[in-house]
C-alpha cells in the first residue's frame, strides 16, 4: 500500500473497524444494485408510457427460459419487472414465454407439443435462440396474448407448429 493510498484510506475510514469498513462496502454494494434497480424501472415504464401514449397497445413478451441455469434469477427478476411495468398500464399486457418452453421437471427443454400432441424442436442448439418454428409458436403466443388482453379483430392469422 502506498502513502498515498494509507493516507486517503485514513480519510475516508477514519476510525472505522475492519468489520465496519465491510459493512460500509457491503451497504455501497447493495446502494448501487438498488439504484440501477429503479433505473431499470423507470426506463421500462418511460418506454411502454411512450409506446401506449397514442393508444397503442403493446404485448411485451417475456424471456423464455434458457439452457444455462445461472441466468435464470436473472431472467425472472428481469420478467417479474416487465410483467409489473406491462400489467401497470392499460395499454399494455406481459406473454410469459418461461413457462411454455420449461421441460416437465422445470428444466430446460429444446421440444414441445404442438397441437396434434406431436413433440416438436422449438430451440436452436445454443439454448437462448428460437428455430423457426420456435419463433412461429411465440409469436402465436404474442397474438393470441393480444387478442385475450385487447379484444383484437379475428384475423385470419395462422400458424401450424
Amino acid at each position: 500500500v502506498t502513502e498515498v493510498t494509507y493516507y486517503r484510506w485514513r480519510q475516508e475510514f477514519g476510525g472505522l473497524k475492519s468489520d465496519q469498513v465491510k459493512r460500509l462496502k457491503d451497504l455501497e454494494t447493495e446502494n448501487s444494485r438498488l439504484r440501477r434497480a429503479v433505473s431499470d424501472l423507470t426506463l421500462d415504464k418511460l418506454i411502454l408510457q411512450e409506446a401506449t401514449r397514442a393508444g397503442t397497445h403493446v404485448v411485451w413478451v417475456g424471456i423464455p427460459i434458457v439452457k444455462e441455469r445461472q441466468r435464470w434469477d436473472f431472467y425472472r427478476r428481469v420478467n417479474d419487472i416487465y410483467r409489473d411495468t406491462a400489467n401497470a398500464d392499460p395499454f399494455g399486457t406481459f406473454v410469459d414465454s418461461w413457462e411454455p418452453f420449461e421441460a416437465r421437471d422445470g428444466g430446460y427443454t429444446a421440444f414441445v407439443r404442438n397441437e396434434r400432441g406431436g413433440l416438436v424442436e422449438v430451440r436452436a442448439p445454443d439454448g437462448v435462440h428460437f428455430t423457426s418454428t420456435g419463433y412461429g409458436f411465440l409469436g402465436k403466443m404474442a397474438i393470441r396474448a393480444a387478442d385475450e388482453a385487447f379484444g383484437m379483430p379475428k384475423k385470419a392469422v395462422s400458424f401450424h407448429v
